[in-house]
């Protein structure tokens, strides 16, 4: 699906290198809609972790949509007590806005083989 919204120009996804040697050290993906910059997926390459590089991207994707789209808002979505949390709350400053909640069912296999 998130290929998908890349393809229709819904979401934007970036590489982010470091200058020092050019290598790929996270992933970031990006939807603009209604006045709202939401940032999606951002990954941060397993032998890069813990060096910086998520508080650096979500602040470099934050300044290219303060340019891009003045007066917008810019979010995010976080698992409650997870890594991503601590780096968009007590690093980068960001407050909650709302809770979420995740709905599910049990499924029961009808296949029969």
């Amino acid at each position: 699906m998130e290929k998908r919204k890349c393809e229709i120009g819904d979401m934007q996804a970036y590489l982010v290198r470091r200058k020092l040697d050019n290598a790929v050290v996270a992933v970031v993906c990006a939807i603009v809609h209604d006045g709202v910059v939401r940032m999606k997926n951002l990954v941060v390459a397993p032998k890069h972790r813990r060096q910086g590089h998520a508080l650096a991207t979500v602040q470099l994707l934050w300044h290219m949509a303060e340019k891009q789209y003045p007066g917008s808002c810019f979010c995010v979505f976080a698992i409650k007590g997870g890594y991503g949390e601590r780096v968009y709350r007590d690093k980068a400053g960001m407050l909650p806005v709302t809770r979420q909640y995740e709905w599910s069912r049990k499924l029961y296999s009808t296949y029969i083989a």
